[in-house]
């Protein structure tokens, strides 16, 4: 499941470029820092493909929350439990 979902998010990266992938290329990011971020980008860009899509919203929305709840984690941390890493 974990490859699956790792699988999604590179493929919806290399649709959507640098605004999805940006989000959390920092590792010293927090999550408060990357609600910020996120707030400004918006949510991923849509590819076209009901699937990828569906997948990247339901990662948006789990991100959005575990950083809500933990703002001073680092975001790359946080990438990693909401993907199940």
């Amino acid at each position: 499941m974990n490859n699956i979902i790792a699988l999604i998010v590179s493929i919806v990266s290399l649709f959507t470029g640098p605004i999805a992938t940006a989000q959390v290329s920092d590792p010293s990011m927090t999550c408060a820092a990357y609600l910020e971020l996120a707030a400004k980008v918006g949510p991923t860009p849509k590819t076209g493909d009901a699937t990828v899509d569906a997948a990247a919203a339901e990662i948006d929305k789990k991100m959005n929350e575990y950083c809500k709840s933990h703002p001073t984690e680092k975001a790359m941390d946080a990438a990693m439990k909401v993907m199940g890493g």
